[in-house]
């Protein structure tokens, strides 16, 4: 029987109400180019096309990410309109679902305590703010796949079937996201727990083949679109590939074909490159994560060597052998490590919770409150001198965290480990309400294909428009956001035939303007500047060289 919640150490509520209004500030900002605004074009296109299981995107055969987001985000369409509340909403849901998951988790395998630390320091990672906004396929994985470690740990304690059958449903809702990547982490984690710890009767289980079952069946609609669009038409030519298996592209090539080779994706990343990545995404615990992680490994050997069956291997064991498969992928990024963000966050729950016997913790304080400050100068200056708007909110906000920081270090009522968590969940939950309210919505005036969309819609607010796209790509935001015909042409003879009605424009790099207009005599040209905000510079962030930085191209009315 689960206690309730004691709020004794922790006002827990005051840091749930923060960290929510953190989260939903970011659901003002503009979606990010370009994998967030990717996937919300094509959820956008499922809805105005009506196809479901054969994805589009510009009206081509899209092969790359599996379709659970896009069916989810187009059912929210249905719902809310085409927008992008609407987008982030069930992701923002399956997060939620995702956090409660590892407290449930931590209940069963180890107590309340290390289940409240475990909440508050995955649910306040940067890795989670961000998913909150920059919806990619990462946020809906992680969901799922912690989902699915709660459901299999209670299969484990009362060995019900129900357990087996809400696991299967996340494994297969896990797939659907993300490919084999769902399935792959719960094996790498509690396979390691069953052999080190000699669990026969848990890896020869024959009701495994009723979970093999289900996730078959429920996985058989995304394979029977697969084999339709891909599969049935070896004539057509996608990525440059002729005739590719979408079957063996999302359950083979997609995630182990990065390993073998046979995937063309290559970015060659450095060695380390997931390990500096996964230091930024787990701030602000990424320091104090270190000797909590040498701790786990330490704790392992000792009960390993004193032959000690403990659950402890599963978060240790699946956070080293993911990171480590993920690592030896051709092609990686940043947000590849979230998913077993909250692996490494009961690590260090585990950690903090041992520390409450110790008086040795007066260090980590400072860690975290040395990290907090760093990360409130960065804010600081991005919000108040490098793009010099929401100067006063910001000032308030940073007045009201190193107040309650100051606080929070001072206090003689909070021990040291909950001095730890407490300066963490506050200080990083304001920092990213000062990203979300103050900084990105500067940044994101410098991605102009968005401020076209939103542009043009204020003009012609009858959707009867149309937006000639001349000789330049485009990103996706412009699919997303704007609400009217975009046509992309190449030459000057498809551009001269062209209908041209009242409310036609045209975006175009600079040189093609020069040249054309003169010829059509355009009016209400407007010039534009773009930046790759996802990719920040020193020199974007810097004022004075900003400039050099820039990209600029014309939108002109016919």
């Amino acid at each position: 029987m689960i206690n309730k919640i004691q709020f004794k150490d922790f006002n827990l509520i005051g840091l749930s109400i923060i960290t929510f209004i953190s989260y939903i500030a970011g659901f003002f900002i503009t979606l990010i180019d370009i994998d967030a605004t990717q996937y919300a074009a094509i959820s956008k296109e499922m809805v105005l096309n009506g196809s479901f299981l054969e994805v589009f995107y510009r009206g081509n055969d899209y092969l790359d990410k599996p379709p659970m987001l896009f069916w989810t985000s187009a059912l929210s369409f249905k719902v809310f309109g085409i927008n992008q509340f609407a987008y982030r909403l069930p992701s923002f849901l399956i997060s939620l679902v995702g956090i409660y998951s590892v407290y449930r988790f931590c209940i069963i395998f180890y107590n309340q305590q290390i289940a409240i630390y475990a909440v508050l320091i995955v649910a306040n990672c940067q890795a989670y703010y961000l998913m909150q906004h920059d919806v990619r396929t990462d946020c809906m994985l992680t969901g799922f796949v912690m989902f699915s470690f709660w459901q299999f740990a209670a299969y484990m304690s009362t060995k019900k079937l129900k357990h087996l059958l809400y696991f299967s449903i996340a494994v297969s809702l896990a797939m659907m996201t993300k490919g084999p990547i769902g399935l792959m982490v719960i094996i790498i984690a509690f396979g390691s727990q069953f052999l080190i710890t000699r669990s026969w009767h848990y890896i020869f289980n024959w009701h495994y083949l009723i979970a093999i079952g289900i996730i078959a069946l429920l996985l058989f609609p995304m394979s029977w679109g697969l084999y339709q669009q891909f599969d049935l038409h070896p004539e057509k030519f996608v990525y440059g590939l002729q005739g590719p298996s979408g079957l063996r592209f999302f359950y083979w090539t997609q995630s182990f074909g990065r390993l073998t080779g046979e995937s063309n994706w290559n970015n060659n990343p450095d060695a380390l490159f997931l390990v500096h990545s996964f230091l930024w995404s787990f701030l602000p615990w990424s320091l104090i994560f270190i000797p909590a992680f040498f701790w786990a490994i330490k704790e392992a050997y000792k009960n390993i060597k004193d032959n000690l069956k403990t659950n402890d291997y599963i978060s240790l064991c699946g956070f080293i052998l993911v990171f480590i498969f993920m690592s030896l992928s051709s092609y990686q990024l940043p947000h590849y490590t979230f998913v077993i963000h909250p692996l490494a966050a009961i690590i260090l729950a585990r950690y903090i919770y041992y520390l409450k016997k110790s008086k040795n913790s007066r260090v980590l304080v400072g860690l975290i409150i040395f990290t907090l400050l760093s990360l409130i100068a960065v804010a600081a200056y991005l919000s108040c001198f490098a793009f010099k708007q929401y100067t006063v909110l910001c000032i308030c906000i940073l007045l009201s965290m190193c107040i309650g920081l100051f606080y929070i270090f001072n206090s003689k009522k909070l021990i040291p480990v909950n001095k730890i968590l407490f300066a963490g969940v506050f200080g990083i939950a304001l920092v990213n309400l000062i990203l979300n309210a103050c900084v990105y919505p500067q940044i994101l005036k410098y991605q102009a294909y968005s401020e076209i969309a939103f542009d043009i819609n204020h003009t012609d607010k009858n959707k009867q428009g149309n937006l000639i796209v001349y000789d330049k790509d485009y990103w996706c935001s412009l699919d997303f956001y704007l609400n009217h015909t975009i046509t992309f042409l190449t030459n000057r003879n498809s551009l001269d035939s062209m209908p041209k009605g009242e409310n036609t424009w045209i975006l175009t790099d600079t040189s093609n303007y020069n040249q054309l207009k003169d010829l059509y005599h355009f009016k209400n040209e407007k010039m534009y500047y773009h930046y790759p905000v996802s990719n920040l510079s020193i020199d974007f962030i810097n004022p004075e060289t900003r400039p050099h930085t820039l990209i600029p191209f014309v939108l002109a009315k016919f």
